[in-house]
């Protein structure tokens, strides 16, 4: 009695594939990208290393997938929160707390949705932005997440003509870096608060967030 070959149909290919993507994904958020190793990967995806090389390639190249995967959908979301600010705005500037929390909202509310994949994918994007720029690993997000940035910085240029270029730049990067750390939610306010404030408690971090930075803005961008 002859055997037949073991070949996987199309529908076990894919699943196998999304496999990676949610284990990859999820051990990235958890340990950061280095620490985060192909056999860990493949152990939880219950696959053999040599299916995530098969499909992936290297590891640089399944981060890059891991990224591809959500981003167009937050970088839509941002474009969507932005052109609704704009028409609201009438070709006037657009008001600064409409500009933030078309910037710092559509991710936040993401991960705040139950989605455990968006939950994953936002830490995930937390960890990996606080390292260093020129790491090779982080091309694919930068490709995807300076070109939004410098949309939203032309329209602050517009609600403050008038101030420093160094100040917009630091103001922009004071809030990306706020919103980085907040995406992981380390639990930092939930110690120092006694419980009070909570770490995971994203849409109220959110309103918070908008109306402190577009009180800062005011204050510092319009200052001489």
């Amino acid at each position: 009695m002859s055997s037949k070959p073991m070949i996987s149909t199309y529908h076990e290919q894919e699943t196998a594939r999304d496999r990676i993507l949610d284990a990859a994904e999820a051990l990235f958020a958890e340990h950061g990208y280095y620490a985060a190793t192909m056999r860990d990967i493949a152990r939880e995806a219950v696959v053999p290393t040599s299916l995530i090389t098969h499909h992936f390639g290297t590891k640089d190249d399944l981060f890059s997938e891991v990224i591809h995967r959500r981003v167009p959908e937050q970088i839509a979301d941002m474009h969507r929160e932005l052109s609704a600010a704009k028409a609201a705005s009438k070709g006037g500037p657009i008001p600064i707390e409409a500009l933030i929390h078309a910037y710092i909202g559509p991710m936040m509310l993401r991960s705040a949705s139950g989605d455990p994949g968006w939950k994953n994918y936002a830490r995930l994007l937390g960890l990996a932005m606080h390292g260093r720029q020129y790491a090779q690993f982080l091309k694919p997000m930068i490709g995807y997440y300076d070109p939004i940035t410098n949309e939203f910085m032309a329209e602050l240029r517009l609600i403050y003509p008038d101030a420093d270029a160094r100040r917009l730049h630091w103001a922009m990067y004071f809030l990306q870096a706020s919103i980085l750390h907040v995406l992981v939610e380390a639990g930092m306010v939930d110690r120092q608060s006694g419980g009070l404030c909570r770490s995971n408690d994203l849409p109220t971090i959110l309103d918070e967030m908008v109306a402190l930075f577009a009180a800062g803005f005011e204050g510092r961008l319009n200052a001489r």
